[in-house]
């Protein structure tokens, strides 16, 4: 068994470009798959937490799995059943 090497902080899994291709065409969650320079656009503007990095762009696992949910027609039922209700106030 592999010893775990304790960093004494939380680590974060990042995930190469061609990994996020790879998962998006294998499971077919587009189609077609969002090209690179797209997904570069999407870290570029914050809408994947990722980084340029010397081994390329790569983006946070968590942050990809929560931006594929969003477009999940069950999960999005759940964000807007959520939404909470406007309450006007009364004029007194």
């Amino acid at each position: 068994m592999r010893k775990v090497f304790n960093f004494d902080f939380k680590t974060e899994t990042l995930m190469r470009l061609q990994r996020v291709e790879e998962i998006l065409r294998a499971q077919e969650i587009f189609d077609p798959v969002p090209s690179r320079p797209t997904l570069v656009g999407l870290i570029e503007d914050g809408t994947l937490e990722g980084m340029k990095t010397s081994m390329g762009y790569m983006v946070y696992r968590r942050s990809f799995v929560a931006w594929v949910r969003g477009f999940q027609p069950q999960f999005q039922i759940q964000t807007i059943a959520r939404r909470p209700k406007l309450r006007l106030a009364a004029n007194g």
